[in-house]
């Protein structure tokens, strides 16, 4: 489980929580990664309105981090509007080979997602666990974390 903050282009990785499972996700605290190919970023961008979403997209030039990262500011921003419909954001394999991520936005006492929570797991453990049964435990430990925000 990891949790992150957002600034204007990238996630800084504040905290996180090591599986028990002897094959794990490397990540390190302190670390940055892109917006809009990360779990924990896409829900954190997702929040903003178009035109910031657009400028982070011509800012960074929406770099590929893996071939199924996006590329283009249209599927960003289709990107967007579902995961705001949805509550959560997916990264499969966006911003690593072989990594699968749920996120999950963190908002301030102003409504801001200026947080995130997320999930992640080798590709391959995706089939072992219940979507909905991770995204409501995320929403819970969002809605717990809100409270100091």
């Amino acid at each position: 489980m990891h949790f992150v903050t957002g600034d204007e282009n990238t996630v800084v990785y504040i905290d996180k929580l090591e599986s028990t499972k002897p094959i794990r996700i490397h990540t390190v605290v302190g670390a940055e990664q892109p917006l809009h190919c990360t779990a924990v970023g896409k829900a954190i961008l997702a929040w903003r309105d178009e035109n910031e979403i657009i400028a982070y997209a011509k800012r960074t030039g929406l770099k590929s981090m893996t071939e199924n990262s996006i590329t283009d500011i249209a599927t960003l921003l289709q990107e967007m509007k579902k995961i705001r419909e949805q509550g959560f954001s997916i990264d499969d394999e966006e911003n690593q080979p072989d990594l699968y991520c749920i996120g999950m936005p963190v908002f301030n006492d102003k409504g801001k997602a200026l947080y995130a929570i997320s999930l992640s797991m080798p590709k391959y453990r995706k089939d072992e666990l219940v979507v909905d049964e991770v995204v409501n435990d995320l929403k819970q430990t969002a809605q717990e974390l809100n409270k100091f925000f």
